[in-house]
This record gives C-alpha cells, structure tokens and sequence, in this order.
C-alpha cells in the first residue's frame, strides 16, 4: 500500500509540474517612439482562436498573462495589438460628456493590420513601440463632419 501511494505522489507531482513548466513570461513596456509611454489599455497576444491579454500600466509597462496578468502563457508565435488604448478628458465648454482621446494608431487595434509579432519559445522581454493617432485614424463626427 505504502508503495502504491508513493507511486501515485510521484505521478501527480510529475503530471503537475509538466504542466507548470510549460509557460512563457513575457513582460515588457509599451512606448511612443520617443520613449514615453503608452499609459492605458491592454496589450493582446493573439495566436490562431487563442488570445491573451493584460492590463497596460500607467509607466506603459504590461505583464502578459493566461488566466490574469503576469501568470504565462503558452510558448508559440503571436500577433499583438493594443486595445482599449484611450483616456477621458473633460468635455469641451457646453457639452455634457467628457472626450475620449485614442493612444495609438488605428493599426495597432488589430492584430492582422498592427505588424507586431513576439516569438514566446522561451521568456522574455518584449518592448512594443507604437505610433500616435493620425488624424485620419479616428475620424470626429459631429453636426458639421456626419
């Protein structure tokens, strides 16, 4: 019995940490090209029906993550982009509702379109620099532009 038991522990320790072993950290800042940082959003990595993200904090520095930010994730080849990259900014004189101002080009909300890929074979460090918005990256409609 005491032997069989042991063999059991044995197994499930083996299985657990096969499991565990098999993760990539990667953790980097997000930056204009000027160096200041991106400090809003979320970074996502997108390998096939597979995707992962985590929050961008304010120093523009992310920590990817499987099931919350900074746990891993599966070694692969992924396509990045950045999404909900925008801050509120008081409403203008006379409107109700603040103003959302974007952080980043339109390219980089899209993984097919950002240009961005990350090799997670084993982990690392990962800077991503990324342009600010152009102005016809999000277009301002309103009463005199429908």
């Amino acid at each position: 019995m005491h032997k069989f038991l042991s063999v059991v522990v044995f197994a499930f320790l083996v299985l657990f940490a096969s499991g565990c072993g098999n993760k990539a950290y990667v953790q980097g800042k997000v930056h204009y090209p000027d160096g200041s940082p991106v400090s809003a959003g979320r970074v996502r990595f997108t390998a096939g029906d597979k995707s992962y993200s985590c929050k961008i904090a304010s120093d523009g520095s992310y920590r990817i993550g499987s099931y919350r930010d900074g746990d891993g994730i599966p070694p692969g080849t992924y396509k990045i982009s950045i999404t909900g990259a925008y801050v509120f900014m008081d409403p203008p004189p006379g409107e109700p509702y603040p103003v959302s101002v974007q952080l980043v080009a339109k390219k980089y909300t899209d993984p097919g379109t950002s240009g961005i890929v990350c090799d997670t074979t084993a982990s690392k460090n990962f800077d991503i620099a990324v342009e600010k918005p152009g102005p016809d990256d999000y277009p301002v409609y309103g009463p005199d532009n429908p």
